[in-house]
């Protein structure tokens, strides 16, 4: 893939004592081309802000590789990539604006971080804030004076001065209030469709995935459960997990599935079993003694050795209006 994202077998570990680790990224791959925008969901702990945090390079992974464009931006350290030229292409916009913001700048001069230490460009800074909606009047202000969503605009434009061809955005709005969520969201569609910018958009949330994105990926414990286009995945789930987590969805017609069992511990996790065999209610002898790999079902990749009855258990248990 020479346009775009492509993340190979990513991996990330975190010494929890000695001898033992924390597998927060377990072989994790997928793409994304250029313009595209592909939410990834899972529950806390499924490795979600981690796989941010790799793919922008402010963590070095411990295995695995990341393409940008052609460059393989994965083997640049961390350390270093913030003088990479891929840095301006790639920017990352935090879950909570409030803890992302210099307290101490004003709202231009959080923005004009985004063009680089010590570039100062206040034309720029004052476009860029137009075109999120943050009017010149509050340019002036720290962040403790502005709103929820002013805030959020003062991330999304710090992020946008650099002309990105990539955002990585975290639970960009999980903080706002449900009315300032939904205009921060159309906001953040208009900009990529406006600047022609791939979004790799972090969630909790199925529905603003389903409303945002083209495709979605479905992680548990660092590894991918499901990957496809969002209206087969959310429709017509094929894995237990995914199927889990469109039940739980409140008002779509579907009865709520029970998960019985505990959860894997994402501490030295067996490598030849599915993580999800312990809640899984189809779970075999297979699940427990072999990983499944990823494979293509109606559509969409997924990692499961019972793909087929999930799909079956999944329309028994749909109820037919409403979804």
């Amino acid at each position: 893939m020479k346009e775009g994202l492509e993340a190979i077998g990513l991996k990330m570990r975190f010494p929890v004592g000695k001898g033992r680790w924390l597998h927060a990224l377990d072989g994790v791959g997928f793409n994304l081309a250029p313009r595209e925008a592909l939410g990834v969901v899972g529950e806390s702990g499924s490795g979600k802000s981690t796989l941010a945090r790799v793919v922008a390079r402010l963590a070095d992974q411990t295995d695995g590789a990341i393409r940008f464009d052609g460059a393989d931006i994965g083997a640049v350290p961390a350390a270093r990539f913030g003088r990479d030229p891929a840095r301006r292409a790639i920017q990352l916009v935090f879950q909570s604006a409030d803890d992302a913001l210099n307290p101490a700048f004003t709202a231009a001069r959080n923005i004009a971080t985004g063009l680089g230490a010590g570039v100062r460009d206040d034309r720029r800074v004052a476009e860029v804030a137009a075109e999120v909606g943050l009017p010149a009047e509050h340019l002036g202000k720290r962040p403790h004076q502005l709103s929820g969503g002013q805030q959020a605009r003062v991330g999304i434009a710090r992020a946008l001065i650099a002309d990105p061809r990539l955002l990585i955005l975290d639970e960009p709005t999980a903080s706002l209030d449900v009315s300032v969520q939904a205009a921060v969201l159309k906001l953040i569609d208009a900009l990529r469709r406006s600047r022609d910018v791939a979004l790799l958009f972090i969630s909790h949330d199925l529905d603003v995935v389903r409303l945002m994105c083209e495709r979605i990926m479905v992680l548990y414990l660092g590894r991918v459960a499901e990957i496809g286009a969002v209206d087969a995945v959310l429709g017509t789930p094929r894995h237990p997990y995914t199927r889990a987590l469109v039940a739980a969805r409140p008002g779509h017609g579907r009865r709520p599935l029970a998960l019985a069992g505990e959860a894997q511990s994402a501490i030295d996790p067996p490598e030849a079993a599915c993580l999800f065999h312990t809640r899984c209610p189809l779970a075999v002898d297979r699940c427990r003694t072999e990983r499944p790999l990823l494979r293509d079902i109606a559509g969409r990749s997924v990692a499961c050795h019972r793909a087929e009855e999930t799909a079956a258990a999944s329309q028994a248990v749909s109820e037919p209006a409403g979804y």
